[in-house]
């Protein structure tokens, strides 16, 4: 079962290109259009493994966890409305539990099992969290709300659900829903994280379970077995990036940066990327380099692979091998009259999951479908 979590603090979509380089052409045009072509070969014989799983109309929040897609319809008014399917089978379910309302903006997270929301009322903060397999609530606590914020920060992990509470000395609680009451297990050291942002919670690939704690000036990893924390060795800002059993990934600008648990330092997984060797053609050598410009999700972890938005689609990179290779490649042509990228990657055992951005003009783009590859 695949372990992963998403770090996703910006929603603003826009459209891009490729970066197109000259070609060793002698005038004639001859390989530059063998290039296009080439690329084009590519683009279509990898859209033939890729599958349209949801539309672009009523689709917003995108998620994936284990072998959960998952999804809100905001059409209905203030509050989203969850739906969750399972791969391979199929199964959908649609949850009674509104995501946000009037008062609060819709926002949830997922686990292989659970999903977790939390909503303002009044001078109180409620947390519910609900079984995927059902739609159905499973456990549902209040606590006083924080002082700048409707509601502390949440996640869940396999069957657990924690909540960091700010008022309390950023104190961590645990408890399987619907089974036990919440406890606290320990706290956020500060120190390391500065303003506390946000969390999540996941195991490493021998069972240790770790709270990662995002700050304005770092990143905490716990430990919450031993309960021992320690400053993630990271050179950005953690603000978007992804968990696995492997480690953590960070993408701030065009950088993408790795951190294996338990390393001293940060891989420059950008620097690999261009070290590696590979190029696509010479008409466009650097489609495969990073090239995150859209303020969304540009990253996903899963195993030893990091997906990445690159300069012309997503790529991979395998942490292990530091070999890249093309996932999708972005539709140039506007064949259909649409200029199409990707961007929105999230990841779990049901595959990799992208949002398609359409355009008309090639400068801004519209969510469009969502497709899912199989990994």
């Amino acid at each position: 079962m695949a372990k992963h979590h998403v770090f996703g603090f910006m929603t603003l979509a826009l459209a891009g290109g490729c970066i197109f380089g000259g070609g060793d052409d002698d005038g004639g045009g001859d390989a530059t259009q063998q290039a296009i072509d080439q690329y084009e070969a590519l683009r279509l014989q990898l859209e033939a493994g890729r599958e349209e799983v949801l539309p672009a109309a009523k689709v917003d929040g995108v998620q994936a966890g284990g072998p959960w897609l998952t999804w809100l319809d905001m059409s209905q008014g203030y509050a989203g409305v969850l739906h969750a399917r399972r791969f391979p089978d199929g199964a959908e379910t649609v949850s009674d539990v509104g995501i946000g309302d009037e008062r609060s903006p819709p926002n949830y997270v997922v686990s292989e099992s659970l999903a977790m929301t939390a909503r303002f009322d009044g001078g109180d903060s409620v947390y519910s969290v609900i079984g995927l397999g059902t739609g159905s609530l499973l456990d549902e606590v209040t606590y006083p709300k924080p002082q700048a914020a409707k509601y502390d920060a949440y996640a869940v992990y396999g069957e657990q659900a924690y909540i960091v509470r700010e008022a309390e000395g950023l104190s961590i609680l645990e408890w399987t829903p619907g089974k036990d009451e919440p406890a606290v297990i320990g706290a956020v050291d500060a120190s390391l994280v500065g303003a506390f942002i946000a969390f999540a919670v996941m195991e490493d690939d021998t069972g240790t379970r770790r709270l990662i704690a995002v700050g304005t000036t770092g990143t905490s990893v716990i430990d919450l077995g031993a309960m021992q924390g320690a400053q993630l060795p990271l050179p950005v800002l953690f603000r978007e990036g992804a968990l696995g059993e492997r480690g953590v990934v960070a993408l701030s600008d065009k950088e993408l940066w790795f951190v294996a648990w338990g390393a001293s330092e940060a891989r420059a997984i950008h620097d690999e990327i261009v070290a590696s060797g590979y190029t696509l053609n010479k008409s466009f050598p650097v489609a495969h380099e990073v090239g995150s410009d859209f303020g969304n999700q540009d990253v996903a972890l899963e195993g030893s692979k990091i997906y990445y938005r690159s300069n012309s689609g997503v790529f991979a990179f395998d942490i292990d091998s530091k070999a890249v290779t093309p996932v999708l490649l972005d539709d140039m042509t506007y064949s259909g009259g649409l200029f199409v990228t990707y961007t929105g990657l999230v990841s779990g055992d049901a595959g990799l999951f992208v949002v398609g951005l359409e355009s008309d003009n090639g400068a801004t783009g519209a969510d469009g479908p969502v497709y899912r590859v199989a990994l």
